[in-house]
């Protein structure tokens, strides 16, 4: 059976799931789009590329990249970098060209980057201070930074190159340190599965419960917000049933008719709702604005 995709092709890996209604939404418009992307990020783990930036090629300014970790394993040390202001980043090692520079060395807590055409060196160290949007966000690996949009796998799992297929030969240390990585940008290891060359991972966000108590009080309080009439269109959205297409990628023509019916009810949801409501709704699953202290 093939795996669901995210936006932009990011594969889903083996999580625990707690709520995920990812085809019955998508197939439902706009508005419950929004809401099954956001549901589906706070439980699932995705796994993008480890592309450092959308255009390697173009500069993007030093003051707007972050350097959140970095892991030395077998001869060549990769560090993780991401933009505060584009939001795109992924791993890098010496050599590479990344964010419209050349890699020229990664220490344990610093990338030293030359800048194309030049000689000039610039430097990456690794602080704790975050941002978001360009503005200073939680300290670097606390509870609030983890849960805060600073962090550049909030939602998204950024796989470690060499993790897949190395797994096996790394020592003791080299997994422990991998880990500890990760724990610091809030997931853990559930179980690692190898066979032959490769190892399968399951990993879970150790914030999830809290995510869904937090995503259940948003929902709360948006049905408050609802007239009668309304109450009862989204309760049918709510209660409806998860819809997966057979194996060839098909539906029935009984499935049709059940995605035609459910998304009627979302464009009359949708039609009825103020723009207040609107915002409520698409917020529902932003977990980041909970208290995390």
């Amino acid at each position: 059976m093939s795996q669901p995709h995210g936006p932009g092709g990011w594969t889903i890996m083996n999580v625990i799931n707690t709520n995920g209604r990812w085809f019955r939404a998508t197939l439902c418009g706009a508005i419950l789009s929004a809401v099954a992307l956001s549901q589906l990020f706070g439980a699932e783990a995705l796994v993008q590329a480890s592309s450092p930036t959308q255009n390697p090629e173009r500069e993007v300014p030093i003051d707007w990249l972050v350097l959140t970790g970095v892991i030395h394993s077998g001869k060549s040390p990769w560090a993780f970098i991401s933009s505060t202001i584009k939001g795109h980043g992924g791993w890098c090692a010496t050599g590479d060209l990344a964010f419209g520079y050349t890699i020229k060395e990664i220490t344990l807590n610093c990338v030293v980057f030359v800048r194309r055409g030049s000689n000039e060196e610039l430097r990456l160290n690794l602080s704790r201070t975050s941002y978001i949007e360009g503005k200073a966000g939680p300290e670097l690996y606390t509870k609030a930074w983890i849960n805060s949009r600073a962090n550049p796998m909030l939602n998204t799992f950024r796989e470690f190159p060499m993790m897949r297929h190395d797994w096996s030969t790394f020592t003791d240390a080299e997994k422990e340190q991998i880990m500890d990585f990760y724990g610091k940008h809030g997931w853990k290891m559930v179980q690692a599965v190898t066979t032959g060359n490769s190892t399968e991972f399951t990993w879970s966000n150790i914030y999830t419960e809290e995510r869904t108590a937090a995503i259940k009080a948003n929902r709360e309080k948006f049905g408050q917000t609802l007239s009668p009439d309304q109450l009862v269109l989204w309760n049918k959205i709510q209660n409806s049933r998860d819809i997966y297409p057979d194996e060839s990628g098909k539906f029935t023509e009984a499935q049709r008719a059940e995605i035609a019916a459910l998304h009627s009810i979302h464009v009359q949801l949708n039609a009825s709702l103020t723009a207040e409501q609107k915002s409520a709704l698409i917020e529902i699953f932003d977990f980041t604005k909970a208290d995390w202290k």
